[in-house]
């Protein structure tokens, strides 16, 4: 049994409100006891030991086998998620619909507490028997750090798995979030993950993007946020020109890269941008910088942007 412990976060304080974040968190995500993880660890091994006694080809075996390691349900194995649907039906050998479905709502539930829990919280310990937000967890300051509170429209670009956009919005009560992803894997797992929200909160909408468009329709938002994707972007031109499209009148555009850092040499991927070149990028794209917000990393920032010639 988890005993829920109130606190007053940082954004709280800020703003004079009790935050009920915590207590959400706990509610939402974490489990009643520990049976569900020790039972879906049985199912696992035994799928397991099914697929090494199958007369499945090694193609087969090998997509089968990821599939349940994508989920980070062990680290023996890389996490690749395979690139064609076959796995499904091979699944469906050893599983029934509905112990498959039960299996990856389990599997995404634990991948959600393992991706982004994990780094939120302390867990008991035999002095303090109650979890709590861990205050110096850089995730937590990279969550704080987006002013939303007033924020009533959200759209992440390159939303990835879906889990961040969730904090945010649970964080924020951000009334409509929009997730956009290109990958189709990933937008399954956004789905998988909507799905296990409580029936009370507002339910995000996912977004198929393109490399030259949001996929968004004539809807507009308060605030638009690329994470640590602004670098991948084929072709920035008309993602830029579409982002402003739809952002209202004093809306502003959020960007979070792990930038190419010259003074430190950090450089987390090959394409990655300085703050120089993505400043430049957006000021030739038609936006003016606003401001940056610090966080734990010196070669992490959250820069916001404008559109120039929008009203606000």
């Amino acid at each position: 049994m988890i005993c829920l412990w109130n606190c007053q976060s940082s954004r709280g304080q800020q703003i004079g409100k009790h935050d009920e974040f915590e207590d959400r968190l706990l509610q939402m995500y974490l489990p009643q006891a520990h049976q569900d993880s020790l039972l879906l660890k049985e199912q696992l091994e035994s799928l397991r030991q099914a697929i090494r006694q199958s007369d499945l080809d090694a193609s087969s075996q090998f997509d089968l086998w990821f599939y349940l390691n994508q989920f980070n349900q062990t680290a023996a194995f890389p996490q690749i998620i395979p690139g064609d649907q076959q796995f499904k039906k091979d699944l469906a050998q050893f599983l029934t619909a509905t112990e498959h479905s039960t299996l990856t709502q389990a599997a995404t539930l634990a991948y959600f507490r393992q991706t982004y829990l994990e780094h939120l919280f302390n867990p008991p310990s035999r002095d303090r028997p109650f979890y709590q937000l861990n205050k110096q967890a850089d995730l937590l300051g990279e969550l704080m750090a987006y002013p939303f509170a007033e924020v009533n429209s959200l759209l992440e670009i390159g939303a990835g798995d879906g889990g961040f956009g969730l904090l945010l919005q649970l964080l924020f009560e951000i009334d409509q979030l929009y997730l956009n992803e290109l990958d189709s894997n990933r937008l399954i797992s956004m789905e998988r993950q909507i799905q296990l929200l409580p029936k009370e909160l507002p339910r995000p909408t996912i977004i198929q993007g393109s490399i030259d468009g949001i996929g968004l329709q004539e809807q507009m938002v308060e605030a638009v946020l690329i994470r640590n994707s602004l670098h991948h972007f084929e072709d920035p031109e008309p993602m830029l020109t579409d982002i402003k499209r739809h952002l209202v009148p004093g809306g502003r555009l959020y960007i979070f890269e792990e930038i190419r850092d010259p003074i430190s040499g950090h450089q987390h991927c090959e394409k990655a941008m300085t703050e120089d070149e993505i400043r430049f990028l957006l000021q030739i794209e038609g936006y003016r910088w606003v401001q940056d917000y610090p966080l734990a990393a010196d070669w992490q920032k959250v820069m916001v942007f404008e559109p120039e010639g929008l009203e606000n």
